[in-house]
């Protein structure tokens, strides 16, 4: 009998074959570049180690990404929900529906984005020398709630009023969540963005 999270990865990886997954029909997967022999070769021999059937045909672009969005946050989901022992606390795991370069800035660790882009906004000089790297946009995020105080004093009394003022662990000082990882999902990498790699790949979408 596999532990927990061994047999839920190999579930992970068998709804990634049966919802991603597919051969064109020369037998090539739909996540490689067809016109690379070792790109082909590589995906072949992923799929064999997923150890799954695969069908023949296409899945348009879109609908792979949300696909392969929805099975990333069902695992994680399901795996990090089985280490509340490890991890007490309120959290939450969800993707992130807007496309809003700023999404990010409702995080306590990255509010200051907000103060940032507007004077970006305000100073062209400053907004060309920024450019737009300062901002990201994951696809799912896990963070945790900051705690009241009723919770953090439940079993003796730790904070007041004189000390701890400034922990944004503490609801009273922090009302914004904290993030704790920002998750992107890319099923594959197209060659624009992979020529910015160190060592280039030719995978396409």
């Amino acid at each position: 009998m596999s532990a927990y999270l061994s047999e839920a990865r190999t579930n992970f990886h068998a709804a990634v074959l049966v919802g991603l997954i597919r051969f064109n029909n020369q037998g090539v997967p739909n996540f490689a570049d067809a016109s690379s022999r070792s790109s082909s070769n590589i995906a072949r021999r992923i799929v064999e180690k997923l150890q799954g059937e695969v069908s023949i045909g296409r899945i348009a672009g879109q609908t792979s990404g949300k696909v392969f969005e929805d099975l990333v946050l069902e695992f994680i989901q399901d795996c990090f929900g089985r280490l509340a022992h490890l991890r007490p606390g309120t959290w939450g795991i969800r993707k992130v529906s807007s496309r809003d370069r700023l999404s990010i800035a409702q995080f306590e660790q990255y509010t200051h984005l907000v103060i940032l882009d507007e004077a970006a906004r305000s100073n062209p000089a400053l907004a060309a020398a920024l450019g737009s790297d300062y901002t990201i946009t994951p696809d799912i995020v896990m963070f945790r709630v900051p705690e009241p105080d009723d919770r953090i004093n439940a079993i003796s009394e730790l904070v007041d009023e004189e000390s701890v003022t400034y922990a944004i662990l503490r609801q009273k000082n922090n009302g914004a969540s904290i993030l704790h990882a920002s998750i992107s999902c890319k099923w594959t990498i197209r060659s624009d963005r992979a020529s910015k790699l160190p060592n280039r790949s030719t995978q396409s979408d």
